[in-house]
């Protein structure tokens, strides 16, 4: 025979004394977060993520532009300072890295190296600057993000000036 089984209180005798244990519902207050107000939470920390990324891609875009700049105008300043020394400034084909190593031949003279790096850097994207003789002066050009010519904001080219 099954017997109907009845919970009761759990009670314990300890030296004839008598102890009730009950099984308390925590308080209205104890009871912790819904499934809902965690999705609420989650989707406004999402959002707020996802606003702090594209800003931050964009300073960081902003940032090799201005990088872009400032080495173009160290390495122009370099230039300039081996047109002091050679009284011309170096050929397409000697390119940056004369600013770096002595030419090979001693018909120029030559008192650098003009940078204090010991390679020729890279614009921020990781391309080689662009050097050209324009008559008596040089251009000097990163091509962008694109390492295109052309190209429109982050993908312009940058050029001394």
């Amino acid at each position: 025979m099954i017997k109907n089984i009845v919970q009761k209180p759990l009670i314990l005798s300890l030296f004839s004394k008598v102890i009730i244990i009950k099984k308390e519902q925590p308080a209205k207050d104890e009871r912790g977060f819904t499934l809902v107000e965690l999705l609420v939470v989650l989707t406004i920390l999402s959002l707020l993520t996802g606003l702090v990324t594209v800003q931050a891609i964009s300073y960081l875009e902003s940032s090799k532009i201005s990088t872009t700049k400032s080495q173009i105008s160290n390495i122009a300043t370099a230039l300039d300072l081996y047109i002091l020394d050679a009284g011309k400034y170096p050929t397409e084909d000697q390119g940056l890295t004369i600013l770096i190593e002595a030419p090979t031949d001693s018909t120029s003279p030559w008192n650098g190296p003009y940078l204090a790096s010991k390679t020729v850097p890279k614009d921020p994207w990781g391309s080689d600057y662009v050097y050209k003789i324009t008559g008596r002066s040089f251009q000097l050009m990163s091509l962008g993000a694109d390492k295109a010519p052309g190209g429109e904001d982050d993908d312009a080219d940058i050029v001394n000036q």
